[in-house]
């Protein structure tokens, strides 16, 4: 997800971005509308027959960057739109480069400004992950999921998943301040990254202290392995704030996708519920 702090950067000139392209603007296709960014705040714009408004929608529809070149008042114009979330709403930032006009040409522009697909990899990258974990955000998760399902149903791949959630994050940050919370989920995630990546696994931040880890190929005893030993990393990390010890815990619940009667969303709740039951579980021996 998009939160305009990025926007900021890419909009104010301090990426390789705006020094490469000339015109920058967030497009809203289904509604009609267009903004620019102003001190930090979404301007509306006019959009209505804009030439650029049809590849928006198509980049919005297709969930996945489009580009075209097209004449305009004698020049030739690179059009890039890539689908993004901003402030929780699905829009499209678009990308307009000057290619060849009087005196100019597509090579010419390209050698002055830099290795263009490399940075559109980079802002590509950004619109599919988080952008305080790294980890894929919420859209990523849904669209990578499908095509695993799909894999998995085709092939008949085992496909398991994982979701970690921190026990009572919510008082961590009450008693020891967002901060310190912050830092809690960082190095969760580091942990996290140490006992799954490999492979073809996959993790994305479910919720604020929610994380799913999807295991292409991989059995249920395997991923529980992984999952114990993440855990009891966890619980003995030595989590300070100051000179003072915090204990913090995770609960991990674990699922195998049923390919006859699973959805992408019956597989995600029963993941969920899952974690939930560990919670439970643990609650009722600390009582």
């Amino acid at each position: 997800m998009f939160e305009l702090e990025d926007l900021g950067r890419i909009f104010s000139g301090q990426s390789d971005l705006c020094r490469i392209f000339d015109n920058f603007r967030l497009v809203d296709p289904q509604n009609g509308l267009s903004y620019r960014l102003d001190q930090g705040k979404l301007v509306l714009l006019a959009c209505h027959g804009d030439p650029t408004e049809g590849l928006a929608r198509q980049s919005q529809l297709q969930r996945r960057q489009l580009a075209k070149v097209e004449l305009r008042d004698q020049k030739a114009k690179l059009l890039i739109a890539v689908p993004i979330t901003c402030l929780c709403q699905p829009m499209v930032l678009e990308l307009e480069k000057e290619i060849a006009g009087p005196g100019g040409d597509f090579q010419a522009v390209c050698s002055n400004c830099g290795n263009i697909p490399d940075i559109l990899l980079e802002l590509g990258n950004l619109a599919s992950t988080d952008s305080f974990t790294g980890l894929y955000n919420k859209n990523t998760l849904e669209l990578r999921l499908r095509r695993n399902l799909q894999e998995a149903r085709d092939t008949g791949r085992s496909l398991c998943a994982a979701m970690v959630d921190i026990d009572n994050f919510k008082q961590i940050n009450d008693l020891y301040g967002h901060t310190f919370g912050d830092e809690v989920i960082l190095q969760i995630v580091a942990l996290l990254r140490r006992h799954t990546d490999g492979g073809e696994n996959w993790s994305a931040r479910f919720g604020g202290d929610e994380f799913l880890t999807i295991f292409p190929g991989e059995d249920l005893p395997c991923v529980q392995r992984r999952c114990d030993a993440l855990k009891q990393d966890i619980d003995l990390f030595p989590f300070r704030r100051g000179d003072q010890p915090v204990s913090v815990s995770v609960s991990i619940g674990t699922a195998t996708f049923d390919p006859q009667t699973d959805t992408l969303s019956q597989f995600l709740d029963r993941v969920d519920r899952a974690m939930y039951q560990k919670k439970k579980q643990k609650k009722a021996v600390q009582l």
